[in-house]
C-alpha cells in the first residue's frame, strides 16, 4: 500500500486514506485518490453554501472543487468514487434526498407554534416541481441550470457533475454537450448563466450555487485523435485554471498472494468506512450555514508567500511555448485557498477560520496534484503532428486513407490536404524516433483514384529508441 506521511494530512484525511481508500484501491496513486476524495467532500460541505475570502475586507466567493482524473482503461476510474459515496457519504446522500423532497428547507428559521406566534409563523415554501439530482452525468446547460434554480429556492445543496468516461464524452460531444461543458467552465464562480433567447421566458437569477465536478477518462482517449485537441482547447480556455488534474501512470500492480489476508484487509476497510460515514455526517451537521472562511494572520502570511512563489514560477517559465502550464501556475493559489476552506470545514466545523495548519495541508496537496498534472502534460500531444501521429498509433498496423484521417476533423476540410502533407513528414520523423515507420502505397486502382493509403508499422520491436529517450530527458 502507498505510504502516507502523517505530517501532510489532517487526522481525518489520514483515516480516509490509510483505513479506507488506499487499502481498497492500492493501484491508484495518492494524487488521483485525493482528487476523488476532495471532489466528494466538497459535494457534501458546499451543500452548506460555505464561502471563502483571503482577507476580511474582501467580498467572499463560493467554495467548490473541480477534479479531472486520467487513468488507463481497467484502472478502476469509477470504483473509488462509488465507494466514497456508498460508505463515507452514505448518510449525507440520504440526507440530500430528504431535503429535496421536503417542503421545509433545512436552513429556514421557524417560529414557535403557539397562539401568540400564529401571525409570525413561517409560511412553508411550496415543494419544487423539479427534483434536483444528487449527481449529473450528462445533460444540457438548460437542464443543469434548472437544477441550480431549484437548489436556489431550497437554500440547500450543491450541484455535482460526474462523467466517468470523459474522453469518450468529449470525443463524440454533440452541440448540446459542448454547450454543457462550456456551462461547466462558466459555473465555477457560482453564478451560472444562460444565453438570452428572445422567445424564452426570463430565468430567475441564480447566484452562489456551488458546482463541483469529477471528470475522469481513459488516458489514451484524450492524448490522441480529436478528443486530445478538444481537451487541449478546454484546458486552454479555462478548465486548467479551475480543475485539479491528476494522472495515474501505468506501473506494476500490487499483488497479495494471500487471499485470506486480502479479504480481511478489504473487509476491515469497508467496516471502517461505515464508521467514517457516521463521523463525517456528524461533522457536516456542525458546519454553520453560509459560513465564511477567512485565513487567520499566520495562515494568510503562508497563503501570501505561496501566491508569490507561484508568481515567481510563472516568471521563470514565461517564455515557454506551452500556455496551459503557465495558466495552471498563475492561478494555482486560488484553487488552493478554496481547498483550504474544505479542509478547515472538515477539521474544525465549529471554528470558522482557516488556520496555518489547514493552509499547509492544502498547499501540500496542491503541489502534489500539480506534479501529477505536469506528468500528464508530458504525454499529451500539443502539436498537429503529434496528434496525427497519435491517430496512427491508435490504428497501428492498419491501412488508413486520407478520407479516413480527414473524418477525424483535425482541421477544416478545405485545409486538410495541405495540412496533411505538411505534417506527414513530421509524423514520419516521430515514427522513426519511436521505433516505427510509416509505409505508403497507391490506393484506388482502376477507379481512377490516384490517392494513397498509409500504415504505421513496428520497425524496432515496438521499443523506444535511444534517441527518443535522450530527447525526452533533454526536454523534461
Amino acid at each position: 500500500m502507498i505510504q502516507v506521511n502523517s505530517d501532510n494530512f489532517s487526522p481525518l484525511y489520514l483515516d480516509m486514506l490509510e483505513k479506507f481508500t488506499l487499502p481498497l484501491n492500492p493501484d491508484v496513486n495518492l494524487a488521483s485518490t485525493l482528487n476523488v476524495i476532495n471532489a466528494k467532500m466538497a459535494h457534501m460541505v458546499t451543500s452548506k453554501r460555505i464561502m471563502v475570502r483571503p482577507i476580511p475586507e474582501e467580498k467572499p466567493n463560493i467554495v467548490n472543487y473541480y477534479g479531472l482524473n486520467f487513468i488507463s482503461s481497467g484502472g478502476g476510474k469509477d470504483k473509488l468514487a462509488k465507494e466514497v459515496d456508498n460508505y463515507l457519504l452514505d448518510k449525507f446522500k440520504a440526507h440530500f434526498f430528504e431535503q429535496v423532497n421536503n417542503d421545509e428547507p433545512e436552513n429556514e428559521e421557524k417560529a414557535e407554534e403557539t397562539e401568540e406566534a400564529e401571525e409570525t409563523k413561517v409560511v412553508k415554501k411550496p415543494k419544487p416541481i423539479r427534483e434536483p439530482r444528487y449527481e449529473i452525468g450528462d445533460g444540457t446547460p438548460e437542464g443543469v441550470y434548472a437544477d441550480c434554480e431549484v437548489l436556489n429556492e431550497l437554500e440547500f445543496g450543491s450541484v455535482f457533475i460526474r462523467i466517468p468516461e470523459f474522453g469518450a464524452f468529449i470525443q463524440n460531444a454533440t452541440q448540446a454537450q459542448q454547450g454543457f461543458l462550456n456551462f461547466l467552465v462558466e459555473a465555477y464562480d457560482g453564478s451560472p448563466s444562460l444565453k438570452s433567447i428572445k422567445a424564452e421566458k426570463m430565468k430567475s437569477f441564480v447566484q452562489n450555487i456551488p458546482v463541483n465536478c469529477l471528470l475522469y477518462s481513459d488516458t489514451n482517449r484524450v492524448i490522441n485523435n480529436k478528443a486530445g485537441k478538444f481537451l487541449n482547447d478546454m484546458l486552454d480556455v479555462g478548465m486548467v485554471r479551475r480543475a485539479f488534474t491528476t494522472y495515474v501512470e501505468d506501473k506494476p500492480l500490487v499483488i497479495n498472494e494471500n487471499s485470506a489476508e486480502d479479504k480481511a484487509v478489504k473487509g476491515a476497510a469497508y467496516e471502517y468506512g461505515k464508521i467514517l460515514g457516521e463521523k463525517l455526517f456528524e461533522i457536516y451537521t456542525k458546519i454553520p450555514y453560509k459560513a465564511v472562511y477567512t485565513p487567520n494572520i499566520e495562515a494568510y502570511e503562508r497563503y501570501y508567500r505561496y501566491e508569490i512563489d507561484n508568481k515567481k514560477q510563472f516568471n521563470r517559465i514565461l517564455n515557454m511555448p506551452d500556455d496551459i502550464i503557465k495558466k495552471e501556475v498563475r492561478t494555482r493559489h486560488w484553487k488552493t485557498l478554496k481547498l483550504s476552506a474544505i479542509i478547515a470545514a472538515l477539521g474544525h466545523p465549529e471554528t470558522v477560520e482557516i488556520t496555518l495548519q489547514d493552509m499547509e495541508y492544502a498547499i501540500y496537496q496542491s503541489e502534489l496534484l500539480a506534479e501529477s498534472f505536469r506528468e500528464f502534460i508530458k504525454i499529451t500531444p500539443t502539436t498537429d503532428a503529434e496528434r496525427l501521429y497519435g491517430f496512427f498509433m491508435e490504428n497501428k498496423n492498419q491501412w488508413l486513407t486520407k478520407s479516413q484521417i480527414d473524418k477525424q476533423k483535425f482541421v477544416n476540410r478545405a485545409k486538410f490536404s495541405r495540412w496533411f502533407n505538411e505534417n506527414l513528414e513530421l509524423v514520419k520523423e516521430l515514427a522513426t524516433i519511436g521505433g516505427y515507420e510509416i509505409i505508403e502505397e497507391p490506393f484506388g486502382g482502376y477507379t481512377g483514384n490516384s490517392g494513397k493509403r498509409y500504415k504505421l508499422v513496428d520497425n524496432n520491436n515496438g521499443k523506444e529508441s535511444e534517441l527518443l529517450r535522450e530527447l525526452v530527458d533533454e526536454v523534461f
